[in-house]
């Protein structure tokens, strides 16, 4: 009886390790998930130094030639037409230095904040004149 005790202590302990080292794998995220989806839609910009009388629209598209870009078509109230790119890290989204147009867009990055609003700050050069700006992006669709 005594060795049935002996080892019966040293099972419990070992079951007690197993039973406490197991991680519950709800929260891990999906492996599938896209980190370009949270940006993905139609969004409402007021820009501090407004181009324009009235706020503007912003559509923020996946790069359908590259996984890890997003588009973003009248970014800076630059034209329908320019689609400058950025990247997706986490909650931000950073526009490495590239031409749109006659401008040229530095410093940009925006952060998600909650899941319907992006804080920006960013500059543009016209090849004269560099101005810097703060936008809020409040998700329309």
């Amino acid at each position: 009886m005594k060795n049935v005790k002996l080892l019966f202590f040293p099972v419990l302990i070992v079951l007690g390790l197993f039973i406490t080292s197991c991680e519950e794998t709800d929260f891990l995220p999906n492996e599938n998930s896209d980190p370009r989806d949270e940006f993905i839609g139609k969004w409402n910009c007021s820009e501090s130094e407004l181009k324009s009388a009235e706020d503007f629209t912003v559509t923020i598209q996946k790069d359908p030639d590259n996984s890890s870009q997003v588009l973003l078509k009248n970014f800076a109230l630059l034209g329908h037409d320019k689609y400058p790119y950025g990247l997706i890290t986490g909650d931000k989204i950073t526009l490495p230095e590239q031409e749109a147009g006659n401008m040229t867009i530095k410093d940009a990055t925006g952060e998600m904040v909650g899941d319907d609003k992006i804080e920006w700050e960013y500059t543009l050069f016209d090849g004269a004149d560099e101005k810097n700006y703060t936008a809020t992006y409040t998700r329309i669709e």
